[in-house]
């Protein structure tokens, strides 16, 4: 399993909040369209998954995250 790191703000995409995972980390996920990852928010580790939509790797975040 490989580790990237980075930091983002949440975004809305269409009737979600996301987190988006910026593009040129890409290459280091792979090719999957669902990836398990552990995410980091608010300095809490949420296990999850991650889904390629439209070229880019994104989860849905749970309004409990989002301010």
């Amino acid at each position: 399993m490989s580790e990237i790191s980075f930091s983002v703000a949440l975004m809305k995409h269409r009737n979600a909040v996301r987190l988006r995972v910026p593009s040129e980390h890409n290459g280091a996920l792979g090719t999957a369209r669902i990836l398990p990852a552990i995410v980091t928010i608010n300095d809490q580790p949420v296990r999850t998954s991650l889904h390629k939509i439209s070229g880019s790797y994104m989860m849905a975040v749970n309004k409990h995250w989002h301010p």
